[in-house]
């Protein structure tokens, strides 16, 4: 191995160290309650190398994120492998999303602060475009998955699908992050869970286009 090649595996290990430990501390402090030197301890490296990668903790935010919403992009790439029929890849990505939650909470916890962190000003970096880009294919994964539910007659004619596959998009994740955050809250005041709650939701998205 030569002296780059070391160089770029060192600083791809100490980028990964550093995301792990502030994805972490997202979920355990909060990230208005987590700090440049919160993440340095948990990583166990010193601010000034902490530095050395990232000019800010909003900076970090957003590569958690790419990494985040990359996972679920490529699960639910995955998801629609596994059935013949659009309505059949419908369920298979609401199982795909239980798996995000479930199985990578911390990653769907990072995908809370999207909405709180993106504006018109940082919209042009990278990591923060990368992320807007994300999402779009996500939404443009469904958008096909309608599409092609058109075609084989298991879902009705829609009229704008593209309109459509943003609404449900918007609409899945939004009544996951709020049941997540408001779990404590219903099991007090309901009979049901936030994964019920999450699963009614896919239920009455799908009847909704379901021929």
């Amino acid at each position: 191995m030569g002296i780059n090649e070391r160089k770029l595996r060192d600083k791809e290990r100490r980028v990964a160290e550093i995301l792990e430990a502030a994805k972490g501390l997202f979920l355990d402090k909060g990230y208005l309650h987590t700090t440049m030197l919160d993440i340095a301890e948990r990583s166990e490296l010193s601010r000034r190398t902490i530095y050395l990668y990232f000019r800010s903790k909003e900076e970090i935010t957003f590569a958690v994120m790419v990494g985040s919403f990359g996972l679920l992009r490529d699960k639910l790439k995955e998801a629609v492998k596994k059935a013949s029929t659009a309505l059949g890849q419908l369920y298979r990505m609401k199982e795909a999303y239980f798996d995000f939650y479930r199985n990578h909470f911390d990653d769907f916890y990072s995908t809370l602060y999207f909405d709180l962190k993106l504006n018109t000003k940082n919209i042009t970096t990278e990591d923060a475009r990368t992320c807007f880009n994300i999402i779009t294919e996500i939404v443009q994964l469904l958008s096909d998955v309608l599409q092609r539910g058109m075609e084989d007659k298991t879902l009705r004619p829609i009229e704008k699908v593209d309109r459509t596959a943003f609404t449900m998009a918007t609409i899945i994740m939004s009544t996951m992050q709020k049941a997540a955050i408001r779990k404590e809250l219903l099991e007090y005041a309901t009979d049901f869970s936030e994964e019920e709650i999450i699963s009614e939701m896919f239920d009455l998205l799908f009847l909704s286009v379901k021929h």
